[in-house]
C-alpha cells in the first residue's frame, strides 16, 4: 500500500513537474531565507551572554550638562564614579574601570599597531568572563608596565613560544612585561580586548589623583550589583552621592553630571553614545529582521498551500474512481497527506542545501563568520521541521478531508458545488499573501529612498 502511494506521488510529481518545481523551490527559498536571517538575529541577541555575571553587571553611562543644557552623552565617563559607588553603597559588590588606548607594539622584527588595548584595574577579569589561560590571576597586572595578551595576539608576536616573562616595546619607548594570556573574546562581545595593561601604569605616569578624578573623562566604569538589587532603584540614589561629593565644584562652573546604569546585555542593541567600545547594533533593525523573516516564510508557506490545493482539485476524478473500486475515506486522506509531506520534505532538503550554498555570500553581506554547525543546530532543524509539517498538514487537508468525503457519483459526474471549487480559502490566502508582499515592497522602497537621501 505504501509503495503504491509512493508510486502515485512520483507519477503526479512527474506529470506536474513544472508546477511542482515552482512549488517546492518557493517553499525551499522561503525557509532558507528564514534560517539565515534568524541566525543573524540570534547572534545579535546573544551579545555578552557568555559572561557568568551578565545579569548583575551594569555600565555607568555619563551625561554632561552646561548651565542646565545637555552637552555630551558618554559611554565612557569620569574615572572616579565606579570607585565612589563601590565605597559608598553596599549594593555594589565589585567594580572595574579601564581606558582604551592604541599604539605600536614590537618584539624583535614583529611590529604591529594595536587598537584594542585596555588599561584596566585588577578586577577586570573578576567581572568579565574572559578566561585566563596562562599566568596567576592573583598576581597579574598588579605592578606598573605589566600586561596580559589575548591568545591570538600572543601568537602574532611570539608564535608558539610561551611569552610569559617576555616584554613588548610600546611606541619605541616603554617596555611592558607579559604576565598572562587570556582567551580571545568571542564575536558576540561588545568588549574585545587584545591587550590588557595594568591600571598602575596610569597611576605611575598620571598620578594617584586619576583614581578620584570627576572631571577626567574617557574611562569605562562597570559595577557588579547584589543580585537582589533593583538597578533602577539604585540608580535613583546616585545623584545624592554626586551632589555630596562634587556638588559645590559643579556649581562653581555651572556644570552638571548625571550617571545612568546600562544592563550589560542591553548595551549592544540599545546604546549609541560617544566613545562606545565598538560600533553597536540596533534593536529596531533586529526586530524588523524578525518581522521580515516571518513574513518571508509566511509568503512562501501560503504560496505552497495555494498551489498544492489548486493542483489537488484536478484530481477529483481520481478520488471518485478510487472510491468506486473500494478505497475508503481514511485511505484517501492518508495518501494525500503523505504526498503533501513528501513534497514538503523535498523542500526542506533543498532549503538546507541553499543555506549551505549561500552561507559564504551571507557571511560577506553581514561581515560575520557563521558556520554550518552554528546554523544547522538541533533547534533550527526542529523549527524547519515544524514549519514543514504544519505546511504539509494544511496543504494536504483540502484533498484529504474535503474531496474524500464526497460520494463518488457526484465526483464522477462533476457535480461538486462551484463555491467549494472556487476556493474561498485559497482566495483569502492570496489576498493576505499579496498584502504581506506589498508591505515588504513598500518598506524596501522607503528604506532605499532614505538611504539615497542620506548619501546625497
Amino acid at each position: 500500500m505504501i509503495l503504491n502511494y509512493l508510486r502515485v506521488a512520483l507519477r503526479n510529481l512527474y506529470r506536474n513537474r513544472i508546477s511542482s518545481l515552482v512549488n517546492i523551490l518557493g517553499l525551499a527559498i522561503g525557509m532558507a531565507a528564514f534560517v539565515l536571517i534568524i541566525q543573524y538575529v540570534r547572534f545579535e541577541l546573544s551579545y555578552d551572554d557568555f559572561h557568568e555575571k551578565q545579569e548583575v553587571i551594569y555600565r555607568i553611562q555619563q551625561d554632561r550638562y552646561n548651565k542646565g543644557e545637555l552637552t555630551t552623552q558618554w559611554a565612557a565617563g569620569c574615572s572616579a564614579v565606579g570607585q565612589a559607588l563601590y565605597e559608598n553603597f553596599e549594593e555594589v559588590e565589585d567594580f572595574t574601570r579601564f581606558q582604551k588606548m592604541s599604539g605600536v607594539f614590537s618584539f624583535g622584527e614583529n611590529k604591529f599597531r594595536e587598537e584594542e588595548v585596555y588599561v584596566a584595574d585588577t578586577s577586570f577579569f573578576d567581572l568579565f568572563s574572559f578566561q585566563i589561560l596562562e599566568g596567576d590571576p592573583r598576581t597579574v597586572r598588579i605592578n606598573p608596565l605589566e600586561m596580559e595578551l589575548s591568545e591570538s595576539t600572543a601568537r602574532k608576536y611570539f608564535g608558539a613560544t610561551n611569552p610569559i616573562g617576555e616584554s613588548l616595546r610600546f611606541n619605541g619607548g616603554l617596555y611592558f612585561k607579559i604576565t598572562g594570556i587570556f582567551e580571545d573574546a568571542p564575536r558576540n562581545s561588545h568588549l574585545k580586548p587584545d591587550m590588557v595593561a595594568s591600571w598602575e601604569t596610569l597611576v605611575r605616569f598620571r598620578g594617584a589623583e586619576i583614581n578620584t578624578a570627576w572631571q577626567w573623562d574617557a574611562f569605562f566604569n562597570y559595577i557588579q550589583l547584589h543580585p537582589s538589587t533593583d538597578y533602577k532603584v539604585f540608580e535613583a540614589k546616585i545623584p545624592a552621592l554626586v551632589e555630596e561629593l562634587i556638588g559645590n565644584e559643579m556649581d562653581d562652573f555651572g556644570a552638571g553630571v548625571v550617571f545612568n546604569l546600562q544592563p550589560l546585555r542591553s548595551i549592544h542593541l540599545n546604546s549609541d553614545f560617544m566613545f562606545e567600545a565598538e560600533p553597536n547594533g540596533n534593536a529596531r533593525s533586529v526586530y524588523a529582521l524578525i518581522a521580515i523573516s516571518i513574513f518571508l516564510v509566511i509568503i512562501a508557506w501560503i504560496n505552497y498551500i495555494n498551489l498544492a490545493t489548486a493542483r489537488s482539485t484536478a484530481r477529483d476524478r481520481e478520488v471518485g474512481l478510487r472510491k468506486v473500486v473500494g478505497a475508503d475515506r481514511k485511505h484517501i486522506a492518508v495518501q494525500f497527506f503523505g504526498e503533501s509531506m513528501f513534497l514538503v520534505f523535498i523542500s526542506i532538503f533543498i532549503a538546507l542545501l541553499l543555506v549551505v550554498l549561500f552561507l559564504p555570500v551571507f557571511n560577506n553581506l553581514t561581515q560575520q563568520q557563521f558556520t554550518i554547525r552554528s546554523i544547522l543546530s538541533s533547534q533550527f532543524i526542529l523549527t524547519i521541521f515544524i514549519i514543514g509539517i504544519t505546511t504539509g498538514i494544511i496543504s494536504g487537508s483540502y484533498p484529504a478531508l474535503f474531496l474524500s468525503k464526497f460520494h463518488p457519483i457526484k465526483i464522477l459526474k462533476n457535480n461538486l458545488r462551484a463555491g467549494f471549487r472556487s476556493g474561498f480559502f485559497r482566495k483569502s490566502l492570496v489576498v493576505f499573501q499579496f498584502s504581506l508582499s506589498a508591505i515588504l515592497l513598500i518598506g524596501t522602497i522607503v528604506a532605499f529612498q532614505q538611504l539615497q537621501f542620506m548619501l546625497t
